[in-house]
């Protein structure tokens, strides 16, 4: 019996960006479900197969080089060694299986529907799959809901736990993702009587190594007292202070829009080099053809384009035409195409 007659592909098999679509399906299908109603589902559809093929399902699926799920897969691997029955280690590899497919998509939005209250909706049926470590950008006009999308992936709205998840947990209700998700974006009031290293000698448990670096990439000076710095010195502290501690997900929402050529440029390649999904709404995309892995655009509360970026056939025109500033032009024809007169 193959492994697709089954509903569980290798790895190796399975599109990334899809990832999503298929989690969804095994969770529908009861593959790995742990309760005594469901659990026998995905056993038999798996005992069929024997143990050298158990195994080399197990091989294919293994992805131990990425963080998220290795406690979870930790105990999984210990309970496939001590488990000798064979629905029940089917049933194991089914769940561990999962583990490795949710790992390959950090946020996860379905047919997410959202208004403020006695307002308009924002957010029409909306759904999002960003790949882990992928640097999206999120493009669309002003008011299209983008700030709202990246407040609630970070849990600031309450929302179903199926319609948005990050890291394969429920965005709202899971408030652990505290840890490994960061938000940095809006208004930056404070500007209070202190200097920078006060603010950084209160937060003692950041890595001086870290600490250090973002200060020199955002040129900050420590004698600068927060009541009397310009907006863009504002925005370098904030900016500091959000990427102070390492995250999983980060959630940037137009952060470059104060800051001179050279810290947005410095930002840039600090930010490309850490190990994290990123999804960034901005404005200004000039310079970010190299640097973004994927582009996302919203449009009438909706996602009308996911993709990666070198994927999108208009952008591809541009870039074969010679256009100097490829992306901007591409947002930029997709904007007026979509401008609703008034």
């Amino acid at each position: 019996m193959r492994q697709d007659d089954l509903g569980i592909l290798p790895a190796a098999a399975i599109d990334e960006h899809g990832a999503a679509e298929h989690l969804h399906e095994l969770r529908a299908a009861g593959v790995g479900d742990g309760g005594p109603d469901r659990a026998p589902v995905g056993a038999r559809r798996l005992a069929e197969l024997d143990l050298d093929e158990l195994v080399r399902v197990e091989r294919d699926i293994e992805r131990g080089d990425e963080p998220f799920g290795e406690t979870v897969l930790a105990d999984e691997h210990h309970r496939l060694e001590v488990v000798a029955h064979r629905p029940q280690k089917a049933l194991l590899l089914a769940r561990q299986h999962r583990v490795h497919i949710a790992r390959m998509t950090a946020i996860d939005v379905r047919a997410l529907d959202f208004a403020y209250p006695d307002g308009p909706p924002v957010l029409r049926a909306l759904s999002l799959a960003v790949p882990a470590r992928a640097r999206c950008l999120l493009v669309g006009a002003n008011g299209s809901g983008k700030t709202t999308l990246l407040s609630i992936v970070g849990g600031r709205h309450m929302c179903a736990d199926a319609a948005v998840r990050v890291l394969g947990r429920p965005a709202f209700s899971d408030t652990a993702l505290v840890h490994d998700v960061s938000f940095i974006g809006g208004q930056f009031p404070l500007d209070v009587d202190l200097t920078v290293a006060e603010l950084l000698a209160a937060r003692p448990d950041a890595d001086a190594a870290r600490r250090d670096e973002l200060v020199r990439v955002l040129d900050i000076d420590r004698r600068w007292r927060m009541c009397r710095v310009s907006d863009g010195q504002r925005r370098r502290v904030q900016l500091m202070l959000g990427l102070l501690w390492p995250c999983k997900v980060l959630l940037l929402d137009e952060v470059t829009t104060d800051l001179d050529v050279i810290a947005r440029g410095d930002l840039l390649a600090f930010l490309r080099a850490q190990d994290t999904t990123i999804l960034y709404a901005t404005h200004i995309l000039e310079g970010l053809e190299d640097w973004a892995t994927h582009l996302a655009y919203l449009h009438d509360g909706r996602i009308a384009v996911m993709s990666p970026l070198d994927a999108v056939d208009e952008y591809r025109a541009l870039k074969d035409g010679r256009t100097t500033t490829p992306l901007l032009r591409l947002v930029d024809g997709w904007l007026r195409r979509d401008r609703k007169p008034r």
